[in-house]
């Protein structure tokens, strides 16, 4: 299972926002991606999942 960790600071990080993707693929190796991004940028890339999270929801209803 791939862990998410979104960490949106504010204040004194309003610039330094991180959002981490670890993706445990195999057992003895762990890649880690790194973002800094702004706070739009990571706001636009967490509506971006919702989003994709919510399209098979949306296919069911219709």
């Amino acid at each position: 299972m791939p862990e998410f960790l979104v960490n949106i600071g504010g204040g004194d990080r309003a610039y330094k926002n991180y959002v981490f993707l670890s993706f445990r693929q195999n057992i003895n190796e762990k890649s880690v991606i790194f973002f800094n991004q702004s706070r739009v940028s990571a706001m636009i890339f967490l509506l971006f999942i919702r989003s994709f999270v919510d399209n098979p929801r949306q296919i069911v209803n219709s």
